[in-house]
Formats: C-alpha cells, structure tokens, sequence
C-alpha cells in the first residue's frame, strides 16, 4: 500500500500538479485497515498523506471541526439510485447544521455504485445556482481551513 501511495504521489506530481507536496486520500472501499493493521497513521507520519477520507452514510455531516480526524473523515458514500433530491435534503442538513458535508461519489453514468449522469448535472447545477449558500472546495482545501482555524 504504501509503496501504491507513493507511486501515485509521483504520477500525480509529475502530471497534474508538480507544487503539490502532500495530497489527500480516499481509502479504497473505506478501508484503513491491511490486516489488523491501521495503515491511516503510517501514511500520515510518513508523509505520504495530509489528510484521509473515510466512509459514512448520510448521517456523516461534520459539525464539531475540532473533533474531525484528519485521517479519518466522515463522509456519505452516494449510494447508486441516489436523486438529486436525496442529495439536496443532505446539503440543506449540512447548511442547517452550519457543517461540513464530504461526498463520495464513486460513479457518475457509469462504473461501480453509479448515480446518473443527470443526477449529478441536476445537483451541480443546484449548487450553481445557491453558490451563494455554499462552499463547493476540493477535500483539502476544505480541511486546511479547519486545520488552520
């Protein structure tokens, strides 16, 4: 696995964005674990990851910033059949709560637990449209805010 990590890191840095020294990660299938082992700490000492997503259902809205592990956070892994308005009742809970919502979203029209192509349009294009009530960042950039504050 960490051999897999630092691979990537490279690929990563050699084609999409050579500053970047540190990234993100999203355990495959939600999983930190190799064995009995917790891999999420010796990424994250080895430097390899700054930050790490794990699973959740859409109950996992972050609301206690100063509790959110930063190897390890909640996120709702969208289910395949999911609507858009499923998923606009999730952000309006997250906005209720004055949260942080993490989406996971693992296929778009295609692919393994896939929501349509015009599901996902449909609640792009909400976001859009209520820009003004939302953050739409990437993972770490939201966590370097938290981890700032």
């Amino acid at each position: 696995m960490l051999t897999e990590i630092k691979t990537q890191n490279a690929i990563l840095a050699l084609l999409l964005d050579p500053n970047r020294k540190t990234r993100s990660f999203a355990y495959p299938c939600n999983n930190f674990l190799i064995g009995d082992t917790d891999y999420a700490k010796i990424i994250e000492n080895k430097g390899l990851v700054r930050y790490g997503r794990a699973g959740g259902d859409r109950t996992s809205i972050i609301s206690e910033f100063k509790q959110v592990e930063a190897m390890k956070a909640p996120s709702w892994m969208v289910e395949e059949g999911t609507t858009v308005k499923e998923l606009i009742e999730f952000t309006e809970k997250v906005k209720k709560s004055g949260g942080m919502g993490i989406f996971q979203f693992h296929g778009i029209g295609g692919q393994f637990f896939k929501i349509s192509a015009e599901t996902h349009k449909a609640f792009l294009n909400y976001l859009k449209t209520n820009q003004q009530d939302y953050w739409v960042t990437t993972f770490s950039e939201a966590m370097n805010l938290i981890k700032s504050k």
